[in-house]
């Protein structure tokens, strides 16, 4: 069983490359990460729809850096374990950056964080789950 290496919104794209996915899927995928988040962000009323993007865009990157500080962790455990601690770590740190961000409330911007990840971990779960062999630790 691979190992995963955490990647933008912490296990995006590390994810597609622990599975063999190429460059052009993992760059597909991040763009399709921070579109949908900053669709949540904007529902959230946290910015307009370009805002809303570069907010999406700078929380994942935050999320992606923190993830490489949190590599080691994150590369030494596989299954639904790594999946639920990248969520936490994502939900978290990327809450962090949209109340700093927007000076609002931190339970608003937890709130569009949680959301947000659970948009896009979601469906990551079930690809995973539906695919069986990464979870069969």
């Amino acid at each position: 069983m691979p190992t995963f290496s955490p990647g933008l919104d912490v296990v995006g794209p590390g994810l597609l490359a622990a599975v063999g996915a190429t460059l052009a899927a993992g760059v597909i995928a991040v763009l399709v990460v921070v579109f949908v988040e900053g669709l949540v962000i904007r529902a959230f009323g946290l910015g307009g729809f370009g805002r809303a993007l570069l907010l999406s865009l700078a929380m994942n990157v935050v999320s992606f850096i923190v993830g490489i500080l949190f590599a080691i962790l994150l590369t030494q455990i596989n299954g639904w374990l790594w999946l639920v601690l990248g969520f936490a770590l994502s939900v978290g740190v990327e809450g962090g950056v949209l109340a700093l961000a927007n000076h609002s409330r931190p339970g608003r911007a937890l709130a569009a964080a949680l959301v947000a990840n659970l948009v896009t971990y979601v469906p990551i779960g079930l690809l995973l789950a539906l695919g069986g062999g990464l979870f069969n630790a």
